[in-house]
């Protein structure tokens, strides 16, 4: 089997559960009768084992009730005890002093003892329906007589919460003894009350709050035990960063139930007793709990380890089963730098990893439709998942050695920042975004959590670390009216309130070109259902431009960036790509990062690379229909995309492109980039790629937003090497996280128009302005793409020269790639970001330039002046016929804008420079104009030669 084929395979099986785990979060549960249904808003799911009509002699019986609170179980137990035989049981009663038949009504109540998140557990002991043959023998005649004793037991019980009945049954325990082998169910959990009963009432939790706990901090834990038969052993276990396991020291646990017990076993022993005293030997059996609890403590741990715990029990038929586990990262308790970490994989690891053994032993109690189905789908659907490399164990506790970390969910991100103030923020790979799954919704924008992340970072000035597949963007378009998102769509779309103010996860890493992207891809979808294929829609719409599982070499190198921008890391570093016992890869990359980055892009196509695609499958939506729509995507209709933006014509914020489909055509199509996207992409300053991967699949994305009173810096790890227990994975989230928290506030920038120029360029551009005679015609704030072009249009109205100013901080070269109207000469030069076109016009006109740039992102933001100076008459008498509607490419390659020198890679150390070396494209002729145009250029280099100079001497 080829490479590509095992990887589409996998992929395969990676999309099949992607969709079926939506179900995961979803109890589906029946109950029983309800009573008192209109006294109560919630009514739980409430299931009994066994049912009313199959408990039998000495079966225990336990209600397991679906709410997320603990319930009040009243129960009343019912115990009578006949007698007969050859002399009346009135008779013999009255000989005894005891009436028969004997009844004893014993009431006990019990808190349901939660066992699972939403659910509960009640315990009513087993016991006896049975028919005891005894012989009385005449102290007095000497004759025997035979009799038999019954006991006969029924129980009715309520389950209450706040005083309210919300449900009420009840059953008579049936002759004989029909107990199948049943496993024990074992749970462990955190007590928050040193009371058991109290604890159990007030719901404790699972899990240490934030999966995490202080170093030298100890983990109070209470293990439950409960079956159908006596236990034999109960203990709570403890594992450390993956070590032995090891068996804590614990204390038994009152669980309420034993003075109901005791109490019962007293009555009938003591019928039993009497009837001994007349002769008359009953062997009644003493009833016994099958309920057990223990107590533990977990010592505390140092920092930078991690801790598994569980608890394992057996009966005496040895039975046996274990607990959901449970886990917790050590911190270090004498930091007082807070990382808030983003990750719901930690817990889809623990359904995987300990969910087996328990499914086994609680499925055997015939929950049928509720919670047993819903724990094995997680665990099977957690076990496909884990085939591919996708659920790995993330190694936290690396950080952990320096940091206090708290871990939580993305639908409590917005309450934890309130909560928790962290220092910094880590999203680890929140690549899904199912809408109709609670517990796989990872999508910041569906949980509201979009505009409190943003508005904390911005105002708090955290860092923001993000890995692998936080942009994953997968939407499936089954029509052109429905769609279901698989991705996290949400983290880049950009049908946001306000791009500006950072709503978006892209925007916060600096990268709102992508947003760009998917804005295209979505809008050309809709072009096509409104006024062509929609089938051609639905392919496109289905498109993924963010794919977050893509194997890569693992070998990465630093840039000189990451040195200019104080990031430390090391010049070259390794990731093994190793694989698991089944031979899944744990190593992955997101790609799609690159279409901000068009050399990368580049290296990634002339390199022929091609990586995991998604495949044709046979999925079903949330309404249960079939989504049939799909072929294999690439790295090809990716570029369908990319190529549709970046050989676009942009006038303004109308997007002019044409879109080719192989074997289909090519469509012209307007599109209008939204004001708020437009203010994203005017107001970015490009990140810094700080690290590359030898594939070009893999990077490491630096930005700081330092020029700004709400600013930050972020950092974009592209893989997941929170998955890897190793230095490398340390070194690079501890710098990480000390160069997002170094932020520091520096003014060197000024915003002209929409676009944030650097501040010693901005007073280049003023004293350029200054020199240059003539009046202001008008400024413009744009957008520059790679391969199309970005269109100046300039009204003339009398002879003489147009000075038209372009700053491009990001962008170093910009080509004037045409001008079109009536024009006598041009001439072009640029230096340092900040490129100057003038044109001789002998007459009035209207002028079009066709602008261009390359740079390390596609999509560039520039600020342009337009000024104009009249010539005086008798000047630039030129034939109208010759330049009247001229059309000319002197501005090509030949006669591009070229930088003389580098790019200015540290806008904080850098300094003002001369424009100089311009480059002069004239007519060809050499007319009067063009040696007028020439000289007033040479004028104007000198002038700013000799300010340089000047400048020095101060």
């Amino acid at each position: 089997m080829s490479e590509n084929s095992l990887i589409a395979k996998r992929v395969l099986f990676f999309s099949v559960f992607i969709i079926t785990i939506t179900y995961l979060s979803s109890l589906i549960v029946s109950s029983s009768s309800i009573a008192n249904e209109s006294q109560c808003a919630f009514q739980p799911s409430i299931y009994q084992y066994p049912a009313s009509n199959e408990v039998s002699s000495l079966q225990p019986v336990l209600i397991f009730i679906n709410g997320n609170e603990s319930y009040s179980v009243e129960v009343s137990i019912n115990i009578t005890v006949g007698i007969e035989g050859d002399i009346c049981p009135a008779c013999l009663g009255a000989y005894m002093g005891l009436k028969f038949p004997q009844q004893e009504l014993i009431n006990y109540t019990f808190n349901s003892i939660p066992f699972y998140p939403g659910w509960s557990v009640a315990y009513i002991p087993g016991l006896i329906t049975k028919n005891f043959s005894a012989v009385y023998i005449s102290p007095i005649l000497r004759y025997t007589t035979n009799y038999t004793v019954s006991v006969i037991s029924s129980v009715s019980y309520k389950v209450v919460k706040n005083g309210i009945i919300i449900y009420e049954d009840s059953y008579n325990v049936s002759y004989g003894e029909n107990h199948s082998m049943l496993p024990p169910i074992t749970f462990i959990f955190i007590p928050n009350s040193q009371n058991f009963t109290q604890s159990s009432l007030s719901m404790p939790i699972f899990l240490p709050d934030g999966l995490s706990l202080g170093s030298g901090m100890p983990l109070n834990l209470i293990a439950v035990a409960v079956g159908e038969n006596p236990l034999s052993s109960l203990s709570i276990e403890y594992s450390i960063s993956g070590g032995l396991w090891i068996s804590a020291h614990s204390e038994e646990l009152s669980t309420g139930i034993e003075n109901s017990v005791e109490e019962i076993n007293s009555y009938l022993q003591g019928i039993a007793s009497k009837l001994s005293s007349f002769g008359i030997n009953a062997s009644i059996p003493n009833i016994t709990s099958t309920i057990e609890a223990i107590e533990t403590q977990i010592p505390g741990q140092e920092p930078g380890n991690y801790v598994v715990y569980k608890s394992m029990a057996s009966d005496i038929y040895n039975n046996t089963s274990e607990s959901l586990a449970g886990m917790y990262y050590v911190y270090n308790s004498s930091s007082t730098n807070k990382i808030l970490i983003v990750d719901p994989s930690v817990k889809l690891w623990l359904i995987y990893n300990s969910t087996s053994s328990f499914i086994n032993s609680i499925s055997s109690y015939n929950l049928s439709q509720g919670l047993i189905n819903n724990i094995n789908d997680s665990w099977t659907e957690a076990s496909e998942h884990n085939s591919l490399g996708a659920l790995q164990f993330h190694y936290w506790n690396l950080i952990g050695k320096q940091y206090r970390i708290y871990i939580t969910d993305s639908s409590d991100l917005s309450s934890a920042l309130e909560e928790y103030e962290p220092n910094a923020i880590i999203l680890s790979n929140l690549y899904l975004g199912l809408e109709s799954s609670t517990l796989l919704d990872w999508d910041l924008k569906d949980n509201g959590a979009l505009g409190a992340l943003s508005s904390y970072v911005s105002q708090h000035h955290a860092g923001l670390i993000a890995t692998q597949g936080s942009l994953s963007d997968w939407v499936i378009w089954e029509s052109c009216s429905e769609k279901t998102k698989v991705g996290a769509k949400g983290n880049i779309d950009y049908n946001t309130s306000n791009l500006s103010s950072l709503d978006n996860l892209a925007t916060l890493l600096g990268i709102p070109q992508l947003t760009l992207f998917e804005y295209v891809k979505d809008e050309v979808s809709n072009f096509f259902c409104i006024n062509a294929d929609p089938q051609v829609a639905e392919m496109i719409g289905s498109i993924p431009l963010q794919i977050p599982f893509v194997q890569f070499s693992g070998k990465l190198n630093s840039t000189s960036d990451a040195q200019k921008m104080g990031l430390s890391l090391p010049e070259n570093f390794e990731f093994d790509n190793q694989r698991s016992q089944n031979g899944s890869p744990f190593l992955y990359t997101e790609v799609g990062w690159q279409l901000a980055f068009p050399q990368d892009i580049d290296f990634i196509v002339s390199n022929k690379i091609n990586f995991s695609k998604w495949p044709t499958v046979n999925l079903s939506n949330s309404n249960g229909s079939n989504l049939s729509n799909y072929r294999n995507f690439s790295f090809t209709d990716m570029l369908l995309i990319y190529e549709a933006v970046q050989t676009s014509s942009i006038y303004g914020n109308d997007l002019n492109i044409s879109f080719k489909i192989p074997g289909i055509g090519k469509f012209n199509i307007t599109l209008r980039i939204p004001e708020s996207l437009m203010e994203a992409l005017l107001g970015a300053y490009q990140p810094k790629i700080v690290a590359i991967s030898s594939d070009g699949l893999a990077g490491i994305i630096a930005y700081d937003k330092f020029w700004s009173d709400n600013g930050y810096r972020s950092v974009y790890f592209s893989f997941n090497l929170e998955s890897f227990n190793t230095n490398t994975s340390e070194q690079l989230l501890t710098q990480a996280i000390n160069w997002v928290e170094s932020w520091s506030f520096y003014p060197n920038m000024t915003l002209l128009g929409d676009v944030l120029i650097p501040s010693d360029l901005a007073s280049r551009a003023e004293y350029i302005l200054n020199s240059i005679g003539g009046e202001e015609l008008e400024n413009m704030s744009m957008i520059l793409n790679e391969e199309g072009s970005s269109v100046i249009s300039i009204n003339a109205e009398s002879p003489g020269i147009v000075y038209i100013l372009i700053l491009h901080p990001t962008s170093s070269n910009v080509e004037v790639t045409r001008i079109e109207g009536s024009y006598s000469s041009e001439n072009c030069s640029s230096s340092n970001g900040i490129s100057l076109v003038t044109i001789q016009v002998s007459n009035s006109t209207s002028l079009s330039l066709f602008l261009r740039a390359y740079s390390s992102s596609g999509i560039i933001p520039a600020y342009v002046e337009v000024k104009f100076e009249g010539l005086k008459s008798g000047l630039g008498n030129v034939s109208s016929n010759t330049f009247e509607n001229q059309t000319t490419e002197a501005c090509t390659y030949n006669g591009t804008c070229t930088s003389q020198s580098e790019e200015k890679e540290n806008l904080q150390n850098s300094s003002t420079s001369t424009l100089s070396n311009s480059q002069t494209v004239g007519s060809e002729k050499g007319s009067l104009m063009g040696i007028i145009v020439l000289c007033i250029t040479l004028a104007v280099v000198a002038s700013l030669l000799i300010l340089g100079i000047w400048k020095k001497k101060l």
